[in-house]
């Protein structure tokens, strides 16, 4: 017997996993939660787990949103565990599972007792959760965003050290139309069916998903490709200006050493070089900061919450000018396809918004967010550690070889004409600015070890 837990936050997406699951062939349960004016389709959420989950909580001096501490949960599990474990011997059959948030809670509980356990746990954009929860029960920004974080802790808490099969999938992912039918395989797998059996059942899954236009960003890892070394100077500087980081984001590692090459050859290895650490990483999203720009404090806040930006799978900063020649340089293009020259591109300033997001074929890395999928679209049957990303023709930059194939893949590039950014030459920063900088940043870094350590 194998039992498939499925694991979320309340409004992260749980209930279209478990009606993929059941799409495969997953036993979810014989009486499910009904639909409502929340969730038109079915909740696929198991009543007597649901009923098992409330008892356990309402034992422990708690509720769903008012969530006991471990301790007291714990407590109550020992005065229930003979229900709890007639409940998971009533349950077990051939290939079947369950999905109740308030298992985040409990799965503790049931563990021990169940066999061949493995676990599907659900993310979505925190932003997306709570704006679902408010729309449901109401209430503040503050208190629901403080009760995701409690779940998620939870998780984190439960996982740690266990000694069993675990799934992450992200619920932008599964909504995504170049990545549903991808996730809905790794799903297929991670069940436990095999070739043309897993392809058939993700097939079936698929049509339970309702692709949308609109995804979170989710965490960041954000690189800076630096010839030197990318040194702590550059982490401090880049998160003092950015700002907008949050505690899943990272700092991705550096990016290249020192060398004497010519820029067509070692900037395009500079880039790749953040792209693979970034695939390496637990990232959603990869941001892009070259090391001579300068930026709006807020920036990357404003980049990955602006409702606009989310239907892209690229989205780019604009130039304010460039140093250079004083000239505005609107970062996006369109691309030449009728052109004898393969690198071509034809800047059309009477077609540029200075408001707004803007489509456009192709755009300019400066200060840029580019989604996991099509990074790893682009790595497909190829070894990740050697294939190369962007490559430079000529005097030509990364950027066109680069945004010449995610085009190729069909990815939406979009330019963000509310937010500007420009050279590190219009302003001549100081070493005592620098020395601020770092100064905050190694703050930071103390106060968040502090908190990750308890």
């Amino acid at each position: 017997m194998t039992t498939i837990v499925v694991i979320g936050m309340h409004r992260s997406g749980t209930s279209l996993v478990a009606s993929m699951l059941e799409a495969m062939g997953v036993h979810m349960g014989d009486r499910l939660l009904g639909p409502n004016a929340h969730q038109p389709l079915g909740h696929y959420e198991d009543m007597d787990f649901f009923t098992m989950n409330q008892t356990i909580l309402q034992d422990a001096g708690g509720n769903w949103a008012d969530p006991p501490v471990w301790e007291a949960i714990e407590g109550a599990g020992e005065r229930l565990k003979h229900q709890i474990a007639g409940l998971v011997h009533q349950k077990q059959r051939g290939l079947w599972g369950w999905k109740d948030p308030r298992t985040c809670l409990t799965a503790g509980l049931y563990h021990p007792h169940l066999d061949d356990a493995r676990y599907v746990v659900v993310r979505r954009d925190r932003p997306a959760v709570v704006t679902s929860l408010m729309k449901r029960g109401g209430g503040n920004v503050e208190d629901w965003a403080a009760l995701c974080g409690l779940y998620e802790a939870r998780v984190v808490q439960f996982l740690t050290g266990l000694e069993a099969p675990v799934h992450f999938v992200r619920y932008e992912d599964l909504t995504h139309p170049k990545t549903g039918a991808k996730e809905a395989l790794k799903l297929a797998e991670f069940v436990g069916l095999e070739g043309p059996g897993a392809r058939y059942a993700a097939a079936r899954a698929v049509d339970r998903i309702e692709y949308r236009d609109s995804w979170g960003f989710g965490n960041v890892g954000f690189g800076v490709p630096k010839f030197k070394e990318c040194d702590e100077f550059w982490l401090s500087w880049s998160w003092f200006l950015l700002n907008g980081t949050e505690d899943d984001d990272r700092f991705l590692n550096r990016s290249g050493r020192e060398t004497k090459m010519p820029l067509v050859t070692w900037l395009p290895r500079m880039h790749n070089a953040i792209i693979r650490m970034f695939l390496e990483s637990g990232c959603d999203t990869l941001l892009f900061v070259e090391d001579d720009q300068n930026f709006p404090y807020d920036q990357l806040h404003k980049m990955r919450y602006k409702p606009e930006n989310q239907k892209f799978d690229i989205v780019c900063a604009s130039y304010a000018k460039r140093t250079r020649t004083d000239i505005p340089l609107v970062m996006g293009w369109n691309i030449k396809r009728d052109s004898k020259e393969p690198w071509w591109v034809e800047f059309k300033l009477r077609e540029i918004a200075f408001e707004g997001t803007q489509e456009y074929d192709g755009a300019a890395f400066g200060f840029t967010l580019i989604r996991r999928w099509v990074l790893e679209a682009m790595v497909e049957g190829e070894d990740p550690k050697r294939y190369e990303w962007a490559q430079c023709v000529d005097e030509i930059t990364p950027d066109l070889p680069f945004y010449f194939k995610t085009v190729e893949l069909g990815a939406r590039t979009g330019v963000d004409r509310d937010n500007w950014i420009g050279h590190v030459g219009s302003y001549n920063y100081t070493p005592e600015d620098f020395k601020e900088w770092l100064h905050e940043w190694l703050a930071y870094q103390e106060e968040h070890t502090e908190v990750a350590n308890g």
